[in-house]
């Protein structure tokens, strides 16, 4: 059972997609923006311990994006149509909110500087009926989503 998450969800996410400079044939990476809505947007604290006792604390944020919301396509069908489309994967830059454009590194880390954002550290494309963990509300549990999580 899928729901129409369309309507549950109401959070505008904006992804700096990073294109390798290999795959572009310039001297340094590319970055391709995408602003996508509706999202969702969840932020939690991680508390671990190392080996010498110290607590480490650390934000993850988990970046839900419906199917519905534009086409998603994974990096290596990406990269030659950048521009119709968005990818996930590590090294792309997440921001809470609609941000500014930005071409080069430096320039996506200016933009996103004073915004809550985050670095893809992992994706799982869960379109195919795949579970999630859901707000309180338990809708999400069954949504056809890209979740993509980041520190």
């Amino acid at each position: 059972m899928l729901i129409d998450v369309d309507q549950a969800l109401d959070q505008t996410v904006t992804v700096y997609n990073r294109a390798n400079a290999k795959d572009v044939g310039d001297k340094s990476d590319r970055y391709v923006r995408k602003v996508l809505f509706p999202c969702n947007w969840q932020e939690s604290i991680n508390r671990t311990v190392d080996a010498a006792g110290v607590v480490v604390i650390t934000p993850t944020i988990k970046v839900q994006i419906p199917a519905s919301t534009a086409d998603y396509l994974p990096y290596p069908e990406w990269i030659s149509s950048m521009d119709d489309h968005f990818t996930a994967s590590t090294g792309d830059y997440w921001v809470l909110g609609e941000a500014a454009e930005a071409d080069t590194k430096a320039e996506v880390l200016a933009a996103v500087k004073n915004l809550p954002h985050c670095e893809t550290k992992g994706v799982r494309d869960l379109r195919n009926n795949g579970g999630v963990s859901a707000p309180a509300s338990g809708a999400l549990k069954y949504a056809s989503i890209i979740l993509v999580e980041g520190v």
